[in-house]
């Protein structure tokens, strides 16, 4: 904490110019590099930095209407808001997050609720925010999507953003105890995975297991309540090879990618299937 350093540079990066001395204000603070290529001036220090990371998830949507995330310094002035994107467009700028919906959140002072904090004992401390009612409509599809939060303060400067982690609220909104992976019926099989943040899913069945077999692809249709994709073939299925094709949002990046899987509930694996 409060560590002084001098950076040495020159002309293409040679370190043969003059030393830049620079403060590190406190333990973790984040310090900005600014290079000026027409002057050939190296500026430093802690203002300026940028506020956030989307690439990390440091906040928690726990249950439907509520998010957790620790804010050092909130105040009742600041302003909260969720921000969710399908095309995964959102971006983080200097004054926040552009791009996307975004759903304006209300800081409960009264905490997480007494579920949440047994729950997850590791969040208890966090201050929680409401989603309003009015909105909450749009969670099933936001999960969907590409998410973040960002804080102002009360002058409207950005103090955070970060992008969230979702188990909590996936629990809530799609718990299920109905049959997953392979069912028979009459001969007949049917097939259930449970992903609810996919955008789609489709079966892929292979004839065998050679891995220069191509796949006919079988779409899977969604039921929205529960979060299980399914599909329904005929009785000539028993005994081929199968995965799934799911298209989710990676929050790495913010885009969707279409993975290939194999099934969690399956009941034997093919040791040579491989793309």
């Amino acid at each position: 904490i409060g560590e002084s350093w001098d950076l040495n540079y020159g002309e293409g990066g040679v370190q043969d110019g003059p030393n830049v001395p620079f403060t590190v204000p406190a333990a973790c603070a984040e310090i900005t590099f600014a290079w000026n290529s027409a002057t050939h001036v190296l500026t430093i220090g802690a203002a300026g930095a940028p506020k956030g990371n989307l690439n990390r998830a440091r906040a928690h949507w726990v249950t439907a209407d509520t998010l957790a995330w620790d804010l050092p310094g909130l105040g009742a002035d600041w302003t909260v808001t969720l921000h969710h994107d399908p095309a995964g467009a959102l971006a983080l700028g200097p004054d926040g997050v552009s791009g996307g919906t975004a759903i304006p959140l209300a800081w409960d002072p009264a905490g997480l609720p007494a579920s949440v904090r047994e729950k997850f004992p590791h969040l208890a401390a966090l201050p929680a925010f409401r989603i309003p009612a009015d909105r909450l409509a749009e969670a099933r599809e936001a999960l969907k999507g590409q998410l973040a939060v960002s804080a102002h303060d009360g002058g409207g400067a950005l103090v955070d953003a970060t992008s969230l982690q979702i188990p909590g609220v996936l629990d809530e909104l799609y718990a299920t105890g109905g049959p997953l992976g392979p069912t028979f019926a009459g001969g007949v099989p049917t097939l259930r995975v449970w992903a609810p943040t996919a955008r789609s899913v489709s079966l892929e069945l292979f004839g065998d297991s050679d891995p220069a077999t191509a796949p006919a692809m079988h779409a899977m249709a969604l039921d929205p309540a529960t979060g299980i994709w399914a599909v329904t073939g005929d009785a000539s299925w028993r005994w081929k090879v199968y995965r799934y094709a799911v298209e989710v949002v990676v929050r790495s990046t913010g885009r969707g990618v279409t993975d290939p899987g194999s099934d969690p509930r399956s009941v034997s694996l093919s040791r040579t299937r491989a793309r």
